[in-house]
């Protein structure tokens, strides 16, 4: 046995699908759009990182034993001062 469907009902499903069609198109879309914003900080972070990265390894390395700085514990300068006068010596 058939099932009989009303021509005005055919009419119907294609519009309905294709109005289903628009709407996983927005859908996509917007999901499209969003990952590219996405992808595009992703970016702007990663290029910070590297900038980061290639001025910390550019720096030469401070080099020093191990006896030379268990000699300096409980002297002054303290390495926090150490550090500052590092820092400001990269600032000028």
């Amino acid at each position: 046995m058939k099932d009989k469907v009303s021509p005005a009902k055919k009419k119907q499903e294609p519009q309905r699908n294709g109005q289903e069609w628009q709407r996983l198109y927005e859908e996509m879309r917007k999901e499209r759009n969003r990952l590219r914003k996405e992808l595009a900080q992703v970016k702007k972070e990663r290029d910070t990182y590297r900038k980061a990265v290639g001025t910390l390894m550019s720096q030469e390395p401070i080099e020093f034993t191990r006896e030379e700085a268990f000699a300096q514990m409980g002297r002054k300068p303290s390495l926090e001062d150490l550090i500052s006068e590092l820092e400001a010596q990269g600032d000028t």
